[in-house]
């Protein structure tokens, strides 16, 4: 078994394998189908089944090459845990449990090399320290995110006045309201220079949670979820008096950079408590 590959290397391999065939092949279909009935070359009943076909063979195609990915991707990663939820996050496969996972079309070797992996999941995940990354670091919120927020609340606002003065009062009353309260709220994240989470080799610090110590964190991890067409990501573990979730969409930092925070900051947590102990 070679683990020589990441799990960044084995997700981009996955959209190859099977996003991006997947959306070529029911956009393809769906798309060729709306053309010929626009042309009025196929009537509107063999339109319904082009669409339906599209959903159906790119669906049928993801069931047969999601299995064959897994069984290399997993194979050849060690982080299998991250690989996972990664996964799932890039939309090449459901969570555990899931109905539409329940659709993958195994072969009986693959079923068997799968199983075999199974063990992997009973080991922890292993992250390598950053030797760049400094003693602590302090995430702030970021300005010029913060500046593009205001420039596109100020056209809100000034599409607002021209409401007024076409005498459209009750858009623009709603629109400038709108504007006005977001700018409010947006000048006041500019204006604070507090740290939004601190992180080092002792624990996390946010401005809800406080600080909590390496020991006490469970399930650190950097997620980005989807909301139509927008996302947000988030910094999010648990400790034993709750939860914390923060989004960090307009901090100076990105998912990346974050993720390697975290796990830089723990491998030295826990190289100082394999030292105190000899």
């Amino acid at each position: 078994m070679y683990e020589t590959v990441t799990v960044d290397e084995a997700i981009n391999r996955g959209r190859r394998m099977i996003s991006y065939p997947v959306m070529v092949i029911m956009f393809g279909i769906i798309g060729v189908s709306v053309y010929l009935s626009t042309q009025n070359l196929i009537p509107v009943s063999y339109l319904i089944i082009g669409i339906v076909s599209g959903l159906l063979l790119g669906w049928l195609y993801w069931s047969f090459m999601v299995t064959k990915w897994k069984v290399w991707a997993f194979d050849n990663v060690r982080n299998v845990h991250e690989l996972q939820r990664k996964a799932v996050e890039a939309q090449l496969i459901w969570n555990e449990g899931s109905f539409w996972g329940k659709t993958e079309i195994w072969n009986s070797a693959d079923k068997d090399k799968w199983a075999q992996l199974q063990d992997k999941f009973n080991q922890n995940d292993v992250f390598e320290e950053d030797l760049s990354v400094p003693q602590e670091t302090a995430i702030y919120y970021s300005k010029s995110a913060i500046l593009v927020q205001c420039i596109v609340l100020l056209l809100c606002l000034g599409l607002g006045i021209y409401l007024f003065i076409i005498k459209q009062y009750i858009g623009a009353v709603l629109l400038c309201a709108f504007a006005g309260y977001f700018i409010y709220t947006e000048y006041k994240k500019a204006m604070n220079k507090d740290a939004q989470i601190i992180l080092n080799d002792k624990g996390i610090e946010t401005i809800s949670a406080g600080f909590v110590a390496w020991k006490d964190i469970t399930d650190d991890e950097v997620v980005t979820i989807q909301a139509g067409k927008s996302s947000n990501t988030y910094l999010q573990y648990n400790y034993p008096d709750g939860s914390e979730k923060v989004n960090i969409n307009e901090f100076d930092t990105n998912k990346k950079a974050l993720e390697n925070l975290l796990h830089t900051y723990r491998v030295r947590s826990e190289k100082k408590v394999i030292a105190c102990k000899i």
